[in-house]
């Protein structure tokens, strides 16, 4: 481990799965670091993009700032999981870093999740960051297994606390991913989520019906394209939410964008690495 090291501007392309055993791999995997800052940098071409371990209290206060995980796959994993379901862009598993932000950040064309939240119960926001077509190949087919969420935010054993939120979730948006736009995946804790989008998602634009009642926020999200609206589902009973656009003040149909195509949210970055500027 080392702490208060900063990288900005490193790509890292292309570490491979060995073949026969699935050993896990990667561009980035940071294990107890905390208070560190990766700005700007790249995995893509490998298992995982950017992987974060910690034990308690050894990883904490951590940084993502506008960096791209893409085109990750895992086709050598065995049992129990098996192929391609270990694969996410952006990973934190078993995992008890705190005060970790993703801010500025896209995740495309991964087989499993663009992020992954499973098993870890401590603090993350998610801040202007984007999950484009998760489950799906560069060329728009749909791997044979991985999951393709947008954003999994939890899951497994570890309970948060329901009454003070450890997913901080604004301005971000979850595009043409094969599954959900936005999960709670069974995790225990308390979400809160104001100025999101969820569009074109293959399964609900958010996911967040478990272990009611526990009263997530959303206000002023928007959700369009989604084969489930999770907020017009019982998943939405305990929910605390408003000034959405299922909740009936407005509606949203395709003539309120200027276009719904992928491309525009993978085009280059701004010279100040922000993210593109897009004509949605």
């Amino acid at each position: 481990g080392c702490s208060f090291v900063k990288f900005f501007g490193v790509s890292v392309i292309g570490p491979g799965q060995s073949v026969g055993n699935g050993i896990i791999c990667g561009s980035w995997w940071h294990i107890n670091s905390p208070n560190c800052t990766l700005e700007n940098c790249e995995g893509s071409d490998t298992m995982t993009g950017f992987r974060l371990d910690a034990d308690p209290g050894a990883g904490d206060n951590m940084l993502y700032l506008n960096d791209d995980a893409h085109n990750c796959s895992d086709p050598y994993t065995g049992g129990p999981t098996g192929p391609w379901n270990n694969s996410d862009g952006f990973s934190r598993t078993l995992n008890h870093a705190a005060n970790v932000v993703y801010r500025g950040c896209r995740s495309w064309f991964n087989s499993d999740d663009g992020w992954d939240s499973i098993h870890t119960a401590e603090k993350i926001t998610y801040d202007g960051s984007w999950s484009i077509m998760n489950g799906y190949s560069s060329e728009g087919v749909p791997y044979p297994d991985g999951d393709g969420n947008g954003f999994k935010m939890g899951g497994g054993t570890e309970a948060a606390s329901t009454t003070v939120a450890s997913r901080i979730v604004n301005r971000c948006v979850a595009f043409g991913n094969k599954a959900n736009g936005f999960d709670q995946n069974d995790g225990i804790f308390l979400a809160t989520m104001y100025n999101n989008s969820s569009i074109n998602n293959g399964l609900n634009d958010w996911k967040f019906g478990y272990h009611q009642p526990i009263y997530h926020v959303l206000i002023n999200n928007l959700s369009y394209g989604n084969a489930i609206i999770g907020g017009l589902t019982s998943d939405a009973d305990f929910w605390i939410h408003n000034h959405n656009t299922w909740n009936g003040a407005v509606t949203v149909d395709a003539g309120d964008f200027i276009n719904l195509t992928a491309s525009e949210f993978l085009a280059d970055r701004q010279t100040n690495g922000n993210l593109p500027i897009i004509n949605a």
